[in-house]
């Protein structure tokens, strides 16, 4: 293939371009240029670290799909975890020994997993794991836990009732106004699993929300994640600040952000 006129490509693709004969540059600094007088042809250069890890990071991988999605919660949640066996991984994040297996690899390769040698090894640059399980959360996480939406006889009666006690945690705004006591809740969320779940329709005598209503206080009730015990925050009935503030920043309203903030900074810098 030959160009009527000059042209260079900026190109992570030096072969293809040198048998199609179109002159290239790539990130790395390799070339290829052949405008007589001139010619260039540099190759063999690899490039800086910084830029793979970057480029690898663009690549999710096993650890922000929905298992290593929990996976990294768990690590989030308890960042000593990152130096116990695999087995216990597993058992935490209620995942396959194989499974873990495969995210620490990613996360090794993204250097969120740094080996420090008989120091053992460490979450990195957490913020940015943060945030990365933040941008994943919303249809990696959320999206594959069972809800199920009512309408509660009586809101009060069930947000003065011990969740706990039913085996059931508030999260979203009502877990939000307990940490910050800065939002006054519009909507209530409520992880339960299946036995829990029983327990709060029969006790609160809640009903199924009716696809044409409007006007009423609604209920939200979530599969947890994993375990209940392994997500619940140091406050009574309320799950950990770091799945509050994830339901919070994923509602998209200003109010729940504005809260948000506030949980970042009080409970998970």
């Amino acid at each position: 293939m030959h160009l009527q006129s000059p042209c260079l490509v900026i190109a992570n693709i030096a072969e293809l371009c040198r048998e199609l004969r179109i002159d290239y540059l790539d990130m790395a600094g390799n070339a290829h240029l052949n405008i007589p007088p001139f010619y260039i042809d540099i190759r063999g250069k690899k490039p800086p670290q910084e830029h793979q890890i970057q480029h690898a990071r663009k690549l999710t991988g096993k650890a922000f799909q929905p298992k290593g999605m929990k996976l990294i919660m768990m690590l989030l949640l308890k960042p000593e975890l990152v130096n116990q066996p695999m087995r216990v991984l597993a058992e935490q994040a209620e995942i396959a020994v194989g499974t873990v297996k495969q995210v620490l690899d990613d996360l090794k390769q993204l250097t969120f997993i740094l080996d420090k040698g008989i120091k053992g090894v460490v979450l990195n640059e957490k913020d940015l794991l943060l945030t990365k399980w933040l941008d994943a959360y919303p249809h990696n996480m959320e999206a594959k836990l069972e809800q199920r939406l009512y309408v509660p006889q009586d809101i009060e009666q069930l947000r003065n009732a011990p969740l706990d006690k039913y085996g059931a945690l508030w999260g979203g705004e009502v877990a939000a106004d307990a940490y910050t006591h800065y939002l006054t809740p519009k909507t209530y969320q409520i992880y339960a699993d299946a036995e829990a779940h029983k327990a709060l329709l029969k006790t609160f005598r809640l009903r199924r929300l009716r696809a044409e209503e409007t006007g009423v206080n609604i209920l939200k009730i979530v599969e947890p994640p994993v375990v209940l015990e392994k997500i619940k925050g140091a406050l009574p009935s309320c799950v950990a600040p770091l799945l509050v503030y994830a339901e919070l920043l994923n509602s998209d309203d200003l109010r729940n952000i504005d809260t948000a903030k506030r949980i970042y900074r009080d409970y998970l810098v």
